[in-house]
């Protein structure tokens, strides 16, 4: 059985971020969690083109809206 990944929406607040928004993640708010750490959110773009990771609780390059 297949568990299901659980889904955030974020929003770029950098201008690394919001390129890779733009060119990568086809606008596109909804990421994918693949692994949740203490400190760590490790997330792929709904198309799967773009990897990341954003820091808990405040990240640099990402804010989580949901």
């Amino acid at each position: 059985m297949k568990k299901k990944k659980t889904r955030i929406l974020v929003e770029p607040i950098s201008s690394h971020a919001k390129d890779r928004f733009d060119s990568l993640m086809d606008k596109i708010h909804t990421c994918k969690i693949d692994f949740e750490s203490d400190d760590e959110l490790y997330v792929r773009s709904a198309n799967s083109n773009y990897y990341f990771v954003i820091q808990k609780p405040q990240d640099l390059h990402w804010k989580i809206l949901k």
